[in-house]
């Protein structure tokens, strides 16, 4: 059987070995024994540890056998607490062995690099997290949760939960197949770190940029501003030019202390 060449079609192979093995207890995926026991399956340099080590700066990385074998570990911040995000980073670095690995290199992946999903620049990171996504929360049992349900945090709370995965995935994920005009906002110290829009939002030119553009605070009438004056979360509705000059908002926003960081979630009419 031919290998897969994309990383949707990566992640709908080990869905298929998933759904076959567990059927519908296969949520949430234990990517530490897919990844050891499916590489062992069916490659001949397989991954052989799955880590936790100490590592400055990196959420986590893919790295050849020091004993020059045809081996592979994946190593994941030995700081992380939260099994959510460990969970994610060690399905992102699967991504990688499956559709970048070359013999001997090394590659480590920057906390940032997490959220990168659409676009040119890095794509590796972007193939890597569109894997991710893919193989821990399929797009099809993904829409039968939220069919017809309100769109809002406790939706996405319910899908987090069932999916082991932390809030922001679960939304980036959503927005790469929503019709719904949607964009989310990740803010430090009032200013926005990155926006992910949905691409009905895109092609109507709602979008954020971030990279090589100065410091852009979040708007002062946002929740998003008041978040960070140590509200937890909450909804706002916005007029024209709050965060958009051309639509009103719904803003969902949430705050994590753990993480210095305020999430808003713009639903766009």
């Amino acid at each position: 059987m031919s290998k897969p060449s994309t990383p949707q079609g990566w992640a709908k192979r080990l869905n298929a070995e998933l759904s076959a093995s567990y059927g519908t207890e296969c949520f949430p995926v234990d990517v530490r024994r897919l990844a050891l026991d499916y590489t062992k399956q069916n490659f001949d340099d397989p991954i052989t540890k799955v880590v936790g080590e100490p590592l400055d700066d990196f959420e986590g990385g893919l790295f050849p056998s020091p004993s020059g074998k045809p081996r592979w570990l994946i190593a994941y911040n030995s700081a992380i607490r939260s099994k959510e995000r460990i969970r994610y980073t060690l399905a992102h670095e699967l991504g990688h062995y499956l559709l970048h690995r070359r013999p001997g290199e090394r590659i480590q992946c920057r906390p940032q690099d997490m959220s990168i999903w659409r676009g040119e620049y890095k794509r590796r990171e972007v193939e890597a997290n569109r894997f991710a996504a893919g193989v821990l929360m399929p797009t099809d049992d993904y829409c039968r949760q939220i069919d017809g349900q309100p769109i809002n945090l406790e939706l996405f709370r319910f899908c987090a939960g069932r999916y082991g995965v932390s809030l922001t995935p679960v939304i980036l994920e959503w927005l790469s197949f929503t019709p719904e005009l949607a964009i989310l906002v990740c803010s430090r110290d009032g200013f926005i770190e990155w926006g992910v829009s949905s691409t009905p939002a895109y092609h109507n030119r709602a979008f954020f940029r971030t990279r090589n553009c100065p410091p852009r605070p979040v708007p002062e009438n946002s929740l998003a501003a008041r978040t960070g004056n140590g509200a937890s979360s909450g909804r706002m509705e916005h007029r024209c030019g709050v965060w958009l000059p051309q639509f009103e908002v719904t803003e969902f926003a949430v705050a994590s202390e753990r993480y210095d960081m305020t999430l808003s979630l713009l639903l766009l009419s």
